[in-house]
């Protein structure tokens, strides 16, 4: 087997993979599906939600581990506080995206936090709301990219 049948097996299987975190063949998930719909309030996405683990809690960033009601589909949930010294208007950036047991593993084992997450949110796509009120799918160019960047 050459080295491009390898490269664009690899590719295959992140492909795949990626499809089933994000609720596509496999394992969909009914709320990934909704908020890609436009179908779901943030209030709704979050009731179907409960909590796993917290992994990190302060009043400026916080990480858990939520799990879907209603399939168990693992979500990672993040939010971060960017906090003005201008004026009084802060930033909130909440987050949440499918992931696996690996990719929590992952996490925890993690040297820097802000780092595994900026990487992981930057590649794959999640659910965002914004200090702007907007609430949906984010994929292509990652907004969590930058927001997790030290």
């Amino acid at each position: 087997m050459g080295t491009e049948t390898k490269d664009r097996s690899l590719m295959d299987r992140e492909s795949a993979e990626r499809k089933n975190l994000e609720g596509g063949p496999g394992q969909p998930c009914h709320l990934v599906e909704d908020v890609k719909a436009g179908a779901i309030s943030r209030e709704e996405f979050t009731k179907g939600l409960e909590k796993a683990e917290d992994i990190l809690s302060s009043s400026h960033f916080d990480v858990s581990v939520l799990k879907c009601r209603q399939c168990g589909r693992l979500f990672l949930y993040c939010f971060r506080e960017y906090t003005s010294v201008i004026d009084d208007h802060d930033d909130f950036w909440y987050f949440w995206a499918p992931v696996s047991e690996d990719d929590v593993n992952s996490l925890k084992q993690a040297d820097y936090y802000m780092y595994f997450l900026g990487k992981l949110f930057g590649t794959r796509g999640s659910i965002c709301f914004d200090p702007f009120g907007d609430f949906g799918w984010n994929s292509g160019f990652n907004f969590p990219y930058f927001v997790f960047l030290p």
